[in-house]
């Protein structure tokens, strides 16, 4: 998808697709992080590190709503947006550390998981796109509203944790 919105951008020079290759590049690596980091094992700092770049990816599709619009002016809302994404990131590296230990699958406890927290995200999002394709009979918005819809669940709907087989054996 970072290639097709590279492509895109290419294509048309609009700042919102340049917003989405950023998004993409940002959710691509964060999941780079996490196959390196399954083969080096768990880092409290790989972890954090690899959260940031999802509440980058989540900060790159709030921008790109405005750059529809028009140029891009910082607002106070982006910078609270990063900050609650980063304290979420932080929550969630502190409840994976135990004893001051990084662990990678804590015990269950009750936190807030940064991914579900951003999936809101694109779901809030997605109206906005999907406003947009309606005042501009745009068929291509109207699947960039899907795409965000899809991404949201795919986000939040990643972290249900099943049981294993033996659970549900005995």
């Amino acid at each position: 998808m970072f290639l097709v919105f590279t492509y895109l951008y290419e294509q048309s020079r609009q700042n919102y697709f340049r917003a989405w290759q950023l998004a993409w590049a940002a959710y691509t690596l964060h999941y780079g992080l996490e196959a390196f980091g399954h083969f080096r094992g768990p880092s409290a700092p790989l972890f954090f590190l690899s959260s940031l770049l999802l509440v980058a990816m989540a900060i790159c599709i709030f921008v790109s709503t405005r750059l529809v619009r028009g140029p891009f002016q910082l607002k106070w809302y982006d910078a609270a947006l990063a900050l609650v994404g980063v304290v979420l990131a932080l929550l969630n590296l502190r409840a994976h550390l135990v004893g001051g230990v990084f662990i990678e699958k804590p015990a269950p406890i009750v936190y807030y998981r940064l991914e579900v927290g951003l999936a809101a995200i694109p779901a809030v999002l997605l109206f906005a796109f999907l406003l947009y394709a309606h005042r501009k009979n745009s068929f291509a918005f109207r699947m960039l509203a899907l795409s965000l819809a899809l991404w949201a669940a795919l986000l939040g709907a990643g972290q249900v944790r099943y049981p294993s087989s033996k659970s549900l054996a005995s």
